[in-house]
């Protein structure tokens, strides 16, 4: 199991949306937690150009 780390911006603009829209993205967290930097498309996709590897958006 992998860690997902959220910042406060990120936490915010979740509860600012609607509740089926925070369904969504909590989903995709929790199947993001569980396949880390495995996870692929269409959730998530890799981030270029960064100092760090293996980010994921």
């Amino acid at each position: 199991m992998w860690t997902v780390i959220t910042t406060d911006l990120f936490n915010e603009w979740l509860e600012q949306q609607d509740e089926s829209t925070q369904e969504k993205v909590l989903t995709a967290l929790v199947v993001l937690q569980q396949q880390g930097p495995s996870l692929g498309r269409p959730l998530v996709d890799t981030v270029y150009d960064s100092k760090f590897t293996n980010m994921k958006e």
